[in-house]
């Protein structure tokens, strides 16, 4: 059985970065939906991310970018909608896991058999599959350098109250444990 990990986009990205706006916002979703992508590719599971565009005139629009499909909202829709449309109309033969932190999301999703996990410990997860991975590739001559890792959050020193990269995940880990 497969693992589908659908992800409840700002949810996440404010999550890590909750005082980004306009064309910082813009950039910042970039750089979330290159590092989901590099994992999910990486890793060999599929992602799928849900933004909200509520206030956009378009209609729901999908992409994909290598592996990862990437979702925004169409007028007057809420992620949190289309993310328990999307659960409901998922496989049964794969592991749904939604990532999110909104409680009123996990419990309307709950109503399909699916798992919730919180923007923690869906790191936890990736860095323990990440580990296992590169702890296999290195038992099998790794190969110098993985081409998704290349990409990565970068914010510059000199900006106010800097967070770590989303990629320092133990990081993020004793940031979040210490403010709980």
């Amino acid at each position: 059985m497969s693992d589908h990990y659908f992800i409840d986009g700002y949810n996440l990205l404010f999550y890590f970065a909750w005082n980004y706006e306009g064309e910082n916002l813009k950039e910042r979703r970039q750089e979330l939906i290159d590092e989901l992508d590099a994992w999910a590719s990486y890793l060999h599971i599929q992602m799928t991310v849900v933004f909200d565009a509520a206030f956009q005139e378009d209609a729901l629009r999908r992409a994909h970018k290598e592996t990862l499909e990437i979702i925004f909202t169409g007028y007057g829709e809420s992620a949190d909608d289309v993310l328990v449309d999307l659960i409901a109309q998922a496989s049964r033969r794969e592991k749904i896991i939604l990532v999110t932190c909104d409680r009123s999301l996990a419990r309307r999703a709950k109503a399909s058999p699916i798992e919730v996990e919180d923007v923690v410990t869906f790191l936890r997860q990736i860095k323990a599959r990440l580990r296992k991975k590169k702890l296999k590739m290195s038992q099998k001559e790794a190969p110098l350098e993985n081409p998704h890792e290349k990409k990565s959050w970068r914010i510059k020193k000199e900006e106010k109250g800097a967070l770590p990269p989303l990629t320092d995940i133990d990081a993020w880990i004793k940031i979040f444990t210490a403010s709980s």
